[in-house]
């Protein structure tokens, strides 16, 4: 019987770091993977959100979840609040979690610095809005590696002064820019202001469409609003690649607060406005098809995502139908893509 016991404390002991170490390994690594994760995070919450101006980092701890129920990891980390507009309109501003904690001992500190998107306000609608942007990112990263992987969380937010003053809702991580651009053997640029048609024309014209599938119009590339642009690290190239971010103003979303920018003439986010400049019309059909060898699990995606309701899922199904019509019709994509393909420079 002793044997027994000291055989299952072997076990259990053996079994903890391997938990930790599925969480960890290589940042990329955590973001392949699909299951969501459990969290907790505890901080002074009337203090993260009294600095919604100069938003300082703080003292928190993060508790990983073991699914099993056992081996629960709690560690320190720093956060911020993240989001220029959701920190002067939302009730719940997104998070920066810094893993990289003061005594650099955090077993998850290769995450490093990492975005946390969570709903801006309280209630199973604004919960809904976060899961939907969850899955436009999901559905880039089916068309191209070009593009950021996402994390789902089922987050417990903790008051660490009012002890029973908790939040739960999901949110998900983004991976880190630096992330991204080793995986890709990429260097990020940042400074040098570039104009649309300067970026990679087959990179761009991809993001055309999938900006127009999705809805989305809240992006510039020389301002780098929702946007990043980078350069191949072995190669020399004079056009940058980008890859989007940030899609809760787009009509797949659909949030109450989205808007249209005054140039496009719309008022409703889900009239769709075609943000890239023209390309012929073999340009573009070497885009489309791109999507529609991806329509079915791009649909897939949608329809099996356990965590959105019947309504949600009805209504981004209906919207992405009618994209994915309109490019398989060349004569609809020359007008909405060619005809009313953007002119000026921006």
């Amino acid at each position: 019987m002793k044997g027994i016991f000291i055989w299952l404390s072997v076990l259990i002991t053996a079994f903890l770091p391997i938990y930790a170490q599925e969480l960890v390994l290589e940042t990329n690594q955590f973001f392949a993977k699909d299951t969501p994760v459990a969290v907790t995070l505890n901080t002074n919450l009337k203090l993260l959100n009294s600095n919604r101006k100069n938003t300082p980092y703080q003292s928190g701890t993060i508790t990983w979840h073991n699914p099993a129920g056992t081996g629960d990891i709690t560690e320190s980390v720093k956060l911020s609040l993240r989001g220029n507009f959701r920190k002067e309109n939302c009730a719940m501003a997104s998070l920066m979690i810094d893993f990289k904690d003061a005594e650099k001992k955090s077993t998850f500190r290769k995450l490093g610095k990492v975005k946390m998107v969570g709903p801006c306000g309280s209630g199973y609608e604004y919960e809904q809005y976060v899961l939907k942007e969850f899955l436009i990112y999901k559905m880039y990263n089916l068309l191209t590696d070009e593009s950021f992987k996402v994390r789902l969380l089922n987050v417990t937010i903790q008051d660490s002064i009012k002890a029973k003053r908790n939040f739960r809702h999901y949110a998900f991580l983004i991976e880190p820019t630096k992330v991204l651009a080793k995986r890709l053997n990429w260097v990020e640029e940042e400074n040098k202001k570039y104009n649309t048609e300067q970026t990679d024309r087959a990179n761009a014209t991809r993001i055309f469409l999938f900006q127009y599938m999705v809805g989305n119009t809240d992006w510039a590339i020389p301002i780098y609003h929702n946007v990043k642009l980078f350069f191949p690290k072995d190669t020399i190239k004079s056009r940058p690649f980008m890859v989007p971010y940030d899609f809760d103003f787009s009509g797949l979303v659909n949030t109450p607060y989205a808007s249209q920018p005054p140039t496009t003439g719309l008022t409703l986010v889900t009239e769709r406005f075609y943000m890239g400049y023209p390309r012929t019309i073999e340009e573009l059909k070497v885009a489309a098809d791109l999507f529609l060898a991806r329509e079915k699990e791009i649909k897939e995606l949608v329809k099996k995502f356990e965590y959105i309701g019947n309504n949600q899922r009805s209504h981004m199904t209906e919207f992405l139908e009618e994209f994915f019509e309109l490019i398989k019709n060349e004569n609809q994509m020359k007008v909405a893509f060619i005809d009313n393909a953007l002119r000026a420079r921006r």
